[in-house]
């Protein structure tokens, strides 16, 4: 199994940083979610102003 990039304290959720492509056959689980938070920053809402 891949090494986790962010696991959360309580273990509801586990990040992995990687071409999901290559990640997705080598994790024994079923994706409910592939996030990809390219270079638009999607997960930040753009760039925080202020």
């Amino acid at each position: 199994m891949p090494k986790p990039y962010y696991t959360s304290q309580d273990e509801k959720f586990t990040l992995f940083s990687g071409d999901c492509v290559e990640l997705l056959p080598k994790l024994n689980v079923k994706a409910d979610l592939v996030f990809a938070d390219l270079p638009y920053f999607l997960g930040s809402y753009g760039f925080m102003m202020g």
